[in-house]
């Protein structure tokens, strides 16, 4: 399976930006991946950075070792930044992402999973 690109095309009906969630135009010059939605040509060009899944902050893409084979459209949104990844890294990990997603928490009994 080959990875898809972003293909520039003129927006053809009213929508939403998937990234910025503003009113996109007829006309209007976006960006378009099948599966995805649209986005602003701006919204497109933006230097992402996924938010350290514990503390929240950058998680450090731009100094990333796995950063030329990372798709930050495509990639899971739970990167640890270098601070949090220092000292006791998988409990943090593993104690954060619980809270994000309660059937994942250990602490849990089947069924048991709380709606937030």
């Amino acid at each position: 399976m080959s990875a898809q690109a972003w293909r520039k095309i003129a927006m053809k009906f009213p929508g939403k930006c998937v990234v910025c969630n503003q009113e996109i135009k007829v006309g209007a010059p976006v960006l378009w991946l099948k599966g995805e939605g649209v986005k602003h040509e701006s919204c497109g060009a933006e230097t992402k950075e996924i938010p350290c899944a514990v503390c929240g902050r950058g998680a450090g893409c731009s100094a990333c070792e796995l950063r030329d084979d990372c798709d930050l459209e495509r990639v899971s949104p739970m990167c640890i930044c270098k601070a949090c990844s220092e000292e006791d890294a998988l409990a943090k990990y593993l104690a954060a992402v619980g809270k994000k997603f309660t059937i994942l928490d250990r602490s849990k009994k089947a069924g048991q999973a709380t709606l937030m």
